[in-house]
């Protein structure tokens, strides 16, 4: 059963009640030998806080069939597009665990 989790968050004396969480589906397929590689598809979409404690509406897909990565981020009190990004895998390089360790 899924679990829903009401947030209360206190920023500089202002106080948001909002639903912070996100729902992550991966495709059946497996790109790799034997099946037991990456999935073919994720996606990635739901509510967070960024560091400044303002709530982000995200949604990431990575779609590995097709060679193919989107990531679209909203402020969800504000509606304003604050990132967004649509390309190949193959230019989607120097994000998280692809980084190259500083000697």
């Amino acid at each position: 059963m899924a679990k829903k989790k009401d947030v209360t968050v206190a920023l500089k004396g202002l106080q948001l009640n909002a639903v912070a969480g996100r729902v992550a589906a991966k495709g059946v397929q497996r790109i790799g030998a034997r099946r037991k590689g990456k999935h073919s598809l994720e996606i990635l979409q739901g509510n967070e806080f960024n560091v400044g404690g303002a709530m982000m509406h995200k949604l990431r897909v990575i779609d590995r069939a097709n060679r193919w990565y989107i990531e679209l981020v909203i402020n969800a009190d504000t509606g304003d597009l604050v990132h967004y990004v649509s390309e190949s895998l193959d230019k989607h390089t120097g994000h998280g665990t692809a980084r190259i360790a500083k000697p």
